[in-house]
């Protein structure tokens, strides 16, 4: 971002069958007209394409570390009572984990969904949502933020909790997406305003999606 233009903080947000596309702090959906920014920071909300039903709902904010609390604990618990708050809205109970172990680069189980930590959202049914961090310092410090919301219980993890314990997900989930994206803008004091990409966005995402994302060697990179 150059000096004095304002603050970037996209936020992505993925699960279900569409592809959105996010570039520069917008969303594109794929109905016209359903596209949102942040008025002081852009807010941005992308479902990725799955096979069959989506399982998980992932949503991801790359921000100013600024706009979040000085500390990392601080910053997952202000994020993930966000999450708590709207699933409580949405007739979903869960709590976020107040003592444990906290992140680390590494999970101990090969699942990590299969232990809750610190701050991690739980059911009495397991694990529901965890999320992990990767900070910058140069060229100012920035914060990547990415978490997982398990809708569907896979049958590899069957030890996990997911949003299907309490409500039906293809109908709830245009609804939580929403009300998830609200939320998490209210935490951290932004506001959703209309927005839309240019031709130029969509092109460069377009390459992105097939040189990056879909290239094994880009993908499995360490």
């Amino acid at each position: 971002v150059p000096d004095g233009a304002q603050p970037f903080a996209p936020f992505r947000l993925g699960g279900g069958e569409q592809r959105w596309v996010m570039l520069r702090g917008r969303i594109s959906c794929p109905l016209p007209g359903t596209v949102v920014t942040v008025q002081t920071d852009p807010l941005v909300v992308v479902a990725k394409p799955t096979a069959g039903p989506a399982r998980t709902l992932t949503f991801s904010l790359a921000l100013d570390a600024t706009l979040l609390p000085p500390s990392v604990a601080e910053s997952y618990v202000l994020l993930h009572d966000a999450v708590v708050g709207t699933l409580a809205e949405l007739g979903i109970p869960s709590e976020r984990v107040a003592a444990g172990h906290g992140q680390s680069p590494r999970p101990a189980d090969r699942w990590c969904f299969a232990s809750a930590g610190r701050d991690d959202l739980i059911t009495p049914r397991g694990k529901l949502l965890g999320s992990a961090q990767r900070r910058i310092q140069q060229p100012r410090p920035r914060v990547l933020h990415h978490g997982s919301l398990v809708l569907q219980r896979p049958s590899l993890t069957p030890f996990v909790a997911a949003i299907a314990d309490a409500r039906h997900t293809d109908a709830l989930l245009p609804e939580l997406r929403t009300r998830l994206a609200t939320n998490l803008a209210r935490a951290l004091e932004l506001e959703l305003v209309p927005g839309e990409l240019t031709a130029a966005e969509r092109a460069l995402a377009a390459h992105l999606q097939v040189a990056r994302y879909e290239n094994p060697a880009f993908v499995q990179l360490r």
